[in-house]
């Protein structure tokens, strides 16, 4: 049992040693303890000051951003009008150039129904007594007829 003394007595200095070291040590631990909060603190609002500072950056990065896409698309919206009208302009071009195109065959082709008329005019005779002119509007240019008579071997027309 004299081991067992020993080893109690061993405990209790053990015990008496730590007991003192916290009891003396607790004003310096609680001193530290609360200068750590204090810096945690610190950091803590320092931190957030930078956290705002990054904040504000990229809000107004942002709003740098936000201008810039809408004027691009001030600028897209613009091209997209010009194309538009450019597009607009070239079909009203091709527009007029077959207009043009279809009033020449019109013409071309009015011609023709003129000579048509004058060629049948001169084979066929008249129903009215007197010279036919292509202006007074006379009975004979109003259908075209074939001719009644074959024409002269010498290319002129027979005159009744």
């Amino acid at each position: 049992m004299k081991t067992f003394k020993s080893s109690l007595k061993a405990l209790g200095a053990a015990v008496l040693f730590g007991s003192v070291a916290l009891v003396s040590a607790a004003p310096a631990s609680a001193q530290s303890l609360s200068d750590v909060l204090a810096k945690v603190r610190q950091d803590a609002n320092q931190m957030s000051a930078e956290d705002q500072a990054r904040l504000k950056q990229f809000q107004a990065d942002r709003a740098g951003q936000a201008a810039s896409m809408q004027s691009a698309r001030g600028v897209l919206a613009a091209a997209e009008a010009k194309a538009r009208v450019d597009e607009d302009v070239a079909r009203a071009k091709d527009l007029q150039e077959r207009r043009s195109k279809a009033l020449a065959q019109h013409k071309r082709g009015q011609e023709r129904v003129g000579v048509l008329k004058h060629l049948g005019h001169e084979y066929t005779p008249c129903e009215h007594e007197g010279p036919c002119s292509l202006t007074n509007g006379c009975c004979c240019l109003r259908s075209v007829r074939p001719p009644s008579r074959p024409p002269s071997p010498r290319g002129t027309a027979v005159s009744t």
